[in-house]
């Protein structure tokens, strides 16, 4: 088995971590993200994340956004727009 195979194997088996099962999941925003302001949290599971958007898009408290990447101790997402019912 060479170097390459044992770590195709490992990588397949290994267990995801805390922030890689994050991503993609929705989250409450709890503190108003605005990136040119340097500010945004989110809670997602008990865990309160600081967040910034992607697109630079002003998000208000209590909106819903999903989780688009980790960059550093930040979490990126976007707003989740309601659909009509």
């Amino acid at each position: 088995m060479s170097i390459f195979d044992a770590l195709a194997k490992w990588n397949r088996t290994r267990e995801k971590t805390n922030a890689e099962g994050i991503l993609g999941k929705e989250a409450i925003v709890t503190a108003a993200i605005d990136n040119l302001k340097g500010t945004g949290q989110i809670s997602l599971e008990g865990m309160d994340w600081t967040a910034r958007t992607r697109d630079g898009q002003t998000v208000s408290k209590g909106s819903v956004v999903r989780i688009l990447a980790i960059e550093g101790v930040k979490v990126i997402v976007e707003k989740v727009e309601k659909e009509e019912e």
